[in-house]
């Protein structure tokens, strides 16, 4: 067998009411990646602020990310390119 490990990369998340306000303590996790459904334990953002905002660590392809929050769920997809590898 062999692995492969491909450097990740971050997706600036904001949720919104449908009446356009922020939504404080949603979660955000990533759902699909190239249309496969994944269970990725630990992927779960931190709650969003606030404004509504959170980061959250991403693989690259088309990353669909399911948001839930107190009065419901969204759910969006956003395609991540493989970046180059940083060393520090």
């Amino acid at each position: 067998m062999a692995l492969t490990l491909r450097p990740a990369g971050k997706v600036a998340v904001r949720v919104l009411s449908p009446e356009g306000r922020p939504v404080a303590d949603a979660l955000a996790s990533v759902a699909l990646v190239d249309g496969a459904p994944v269970d990725l334990r630990g992927s779960t953002a931190p709650p969003t602020s606030e404004e509504g905002a959170t980061e959250i660590g991403v693989p690259p392809g088309e990353v669909g990310i399911a948001v839930r929050g107190e009065s419901g769920g969204s759910f969006g997809t956003v395609a991540v390119r493989q970046g180059k590898p940083r060393h520090s």
